[in-house]
């Protein structure tokens, strides 16, 4: 079965509308953290059958998969539809159009989340402060109020300096 498809400029369109849309990445996590379009998720074709149920709940959401070349889009089409989403597309050209288009991508996971914490800290670090001393006295204070962090981080890029504080980043790591 062919896979109706869509242009990059109508996927854009449709993002900058806030139109509802499924925009997913069929590769693999490492794959995807190399580069994708800021909206889009990633959902491994192989993981199809286990997170489409939860993660798209209705079943006639328009959707559109994409990958950069490795012919994934025909097996994730024919499983989705199988699943019974009945608005299946594929970015024509993939990913390389989405680039050629001149549509940026952004590297790693959890992009937005990044992009939005560095805004919150921008706005709340003092500019003539040293950056870390301050960012590390205010975890203190307001790991003393009960406050709870988030992180978008990897474990293994979680600041040592957070331990001074006793906090525990068990969790906060978690992503």
């Amino acid at each position: 079965m062919t896979v109706p498809t869509v242009t990059a400029l109508q996927v854009r369109c449709a993002l900058q509308l806030r139109d509802e849309i499924a925009f997913l990445d069929l590769r693999h996590e490492a794959a995807y953290a190399t580069g994708h379009p800021l909206f889009a998720a990633n959902m491994a074709v192989d993981r199809i059958g286990l997170e489409a149920g939860t993660r798209l709940p209705r079943k006639d959401v328009p959707i559109v998969v994409y990958d950069a070349g490795e012919g994934l889009v025909p097996r994730a089409a024919d499983r989705l539809m199988a699943l019974g989403y009945t608005d299946v597309r594929q970015l024509d050209g993939g990913l390389p159009a989405w680039q050629m288009a001149g549509y940026e991508l952004f590297k790693d996971v959890n992009s937005y989340a990044k992009a939005f914490g560095e805004l919150v800290e921008s706005r709340r670090t003092p500019e003539n402060g040293d950056r870390r001393t301050e960012r590390h006295r205010k975890l203190c204070v307001h790991h003393r109020l009960g406050a709870i962090f988030l992180s978008a981080r990897f474990a293994d890029n979680v600041p040592s300096s957070f331990q001074d504080c006793n906090l525990d980043l068990g969790d906060v790591a978690f992503r």
